[in-house]
């Protein structure tokens, strides 16, 4: 791993990025389940409060969060952040998870969070392959599980109301954020009082409605959309409850109301069992619309997962995507897709010499 944190130090410096903390999540932001568990980001499932036990601001100033940015400052990952360590196990720099909070650093006062990072809701309008019924209402309720609580009430909005002047940026992740009302409840809330901290939605993609057109006229958007593929067929196969035709229309009237620096709209991909083969041809469209793109190399579940494959099965995929290469993708996207191989080609090598189990 110290060749990929050299990497990782070396990638940011040429970036201009600071380099005193391996990850700056907990340094600048809080994390918001449904169930009401908050963490430092969502990737790490070490609840440090709870909504309805402790204040937000008590949680922000507790000693667990100490303890993290401690490790953190040492450039050292805690237990809790084992899946970000495995990432750079796997080698894994040019799209490594603590690269989306580089953004969070400059002056502070670190009073205060300057990015909160809300999952309201599992409230969801579709069953993806990859998802899980924590995460999305629909297979929630086929697994027979009963409605979570809500348990973003009244008395935590109030909590909220002092923190909002203090942010640089609030995020909104699944179920499907725009169909959740606690969600345009903060952004009306932000809207009323004037404050313009930058505006992350993760979205499926398959809503859009007057709501979301007073969003994106008042607030700096920036939609990520989870796609996953760049065919009908295999988008509606993965993404069950979707249509294809609905979302790239969607798309298109996304990427024109953030025209010309309203704000951006980012392409999602999640590679896996399903998906892998429309990586390049997910570039290709990315790079027509035009859309930044973010890429997800799926660990969980295993079953769809591309890294449990057996080595030779996985260096197959590996060789088939090397000669999709396309030179006239932009650079970060010809970078990203160099990670990805390097990923697969580096899970493979290590599964091979691994001790075979008796």
């Amino acid at each position: 791993m110290g060749d990929a944190f050299a990497e990782l130090r070396g990638v940011r410096n040429s970036a201009g990025i600071a380099t005193d903390h391996l990850c700056q999540a907990p340094f600048a932001q809080l994390h918001f389940d449904p169930d009401g568990s908050v963490t430092v980001c969502s990737k790490n499932p070490h609840a440090v409060g709870k909504v309805g036990n402790d204040r937000i601001l008590d949680i922000w100033r507790g000693p667990q969060l100490a303890a993290m940015r401690d490790t953190l400052a040492n450039w050292r990952f805690p237990a809790s952040c084992a899946s970000c360590a495995g990432h750079l196990e796997r080698e894994n720099v040019a799209t490594h998870p603590s690269r989306d909070f580089e953004s969070l650093v400059g002056a502070r006062d670190p009073d205060w969070p300057e990015r909160l990072e809300f999952a309201f809701s599992d409230l969801c309008n579709l069953a993806c392959i990859h998802c899980s019924p924590r995460l999305s209402s629909v297979l929630r309720a086929r697994a027979g599980l009963p409605k979570l609580p809500r348990v973003y009430d009244d008395a935590f909005f109030a909590e909220l109301e002092p923190i909002l002047p203090h942010l640089r940026s609030v995020s909104f992740l699944g179920g499907e954020p725009l169909l959740q009302k606690e969600v345009h409840r903060v952004c009306d809330r932000l809207i009323a009082l004037g404050l313009k901290p930058g505006v992350f939605v993760t979205t499926n993609g398959t809503v859009f409605d007057a709501r979301i057109e007073r969003l994106l006229s008042q607030l700096p958007v920036n939609l990520a959309v989870s796609l996953d593929a760049a065919s009908a067929r295999t988008f509606e196969r993965v993404r069950e409850g979707a249509r294809w035709d609905v979302v790239r229309r969607n798309l298109d009237r996304f990427v024109e109301r953030m025209a010309p620096a309203r704000g951006t709209v980012r392409l999602n991909f999640c590679v896996m069992r399903a998906t892998w083969m429309e990586l390049p041809g997910f570039l290709s469209l990315a790079a027509a619309l035009p859309a930044q793109v973010w890429v997800t190399v799926v660990t969980h579940p295993t079953s769809q997962s591309l890294l449990s494959l057996p080595p030779a099965a996985l260096r197959v995929v590996h060789d088939r995507l090397v000669a999709a290469v396309d030179p006239n993708w932009p650079q970060k996207s010809r970078q990203i897709y160099a990670s990805v191989l390097r990923t697969l080609a580096t899970t493979a090598a290590h599964a091979s010499a691994a001790p075979k189990g008796r």
